[in-house]
């Protein structure tokens, strides 16, 4: 029995391994996803407030 679990550990652990970048994958997708939605929508807002920045100038 001893010899299975040492057997099945570095599997176990290569798994948890591709679990971690899977994850850190879609932690970094869903980061960039929701920065790209605030900056498209957040966008219009600067562009408007630099031209009456500007135009009152």
């Amino acid at each position: 029995m001893g010899e299975r679990k040492h057997d099945v550990k570095p599997g176990d652990e290569s798994g948890g391994d591709w679990l971690i970048v899977l994850c850190i994958c879609a932690f970094y997708l869903c980061f960039l996803f929701i920065c790209g939605i605030s900056l498209v929508c957040m966008l219009p807002l600067w562009l408007s407030y630099s031209l009456q920045t500007v135009i009152t100038s």
